[in-house]
């Protein structure tokens, strides 16, 4: 009898227990809300805004690529695409072989403008309309959004591509002298860039290309 009675002392003190435990756990909803009171105390920062990418089209925003650069940010900024550099400009590009400095702590390479660019009725930096890990595609747009001219770009190339999906016409920074084969050269300072057309015209600092016509400007030697 003193076991059996001892057995219900005991169910009756864990039944009560269980009692206690039922009667002070919180419910999801006043879990929430306390987790949303506590959110909304918490002090707010203002941050830099994130640029946009440049991109035409539902293309995703090429990031983490060597040429992120190109296509980020609200002002012109450089990739190196090994042996040029290119930096993105209003209306147009610039490349340049970098001039690599060595020092006993650092051995670095500024991005060169040797040559620029601009693209006649272009505005704005140009926006990606391709891209992979290798290059990508970079557009230069009028004022209405159309495309002016392509520029094509690829990682250990020595020189771009330009495509004209209606006549274009782009101003040099320096006048290109033009050999009888028609390949025009840039000499700016010690080093000598190339450019050729396909289906275009070099006259002094003035590349003229035709509706579905091409140009490579690069392969700076020295």
């Amino acid at each position: 009898m003193l076991l059996a009675a001892a057995a219900v002392a005991g169910m009756v003190t864990l039944a009560a227990c269980d009692g206690d435990a039922a009667a002070t756990t919180p419910s999801s909803d006043a879990v929430a809300a306390s987790s949303a009171s506590s959110v909304a105390d918490l002090p707010e920062r203002s941050l830099a805004p994130a640029d946009l990418a440049r991109v035409v089209g539902d293309l995703p925003a090429p990031t983490n690529r060597w040429y992120s650069g190109l296509v980020f940010g609200p002002g012109p900024y450089s990739a190196f695409a090994d042996p040029l550099s290119l930096t993105a400009v209003e209306g147009g590009i610039a490349l340049g072989l970098p001039r690599v400095q060595v020092t006993a702590d650092l051995i670095a390479g500024a991005a060169a403008r040797d040559i620029t660019l601009q693209v006649d009725g272009a505005v704005g930096l140009p926006a990606a309309s391709a891209a992979d890990p290798v290059g990508a595609t970079l557009d230069f747009r009028g004022g209405e959004g159309s495309t002016v001219l392509q520029a094509s770009i690829a990682k250990g190339w020595p020189a771009i591509t330009l495509t004209a999906p209606a006549d274009a016409s782009v101003t040099l920074s320096s006048p290109a002298t033009v050999a009888s084969d028609g390949t025009a050269t840039l000499v700016i300072g010690a080093t000598t860039y190339v450019l050729v057309t396909d289906g275009g015209t070099v006259d002094g600092t003035t590349l003229t290309l035709p509706e579905g016509a091409t140009a490579q400007p690069g392969g700076g030697a020295r």
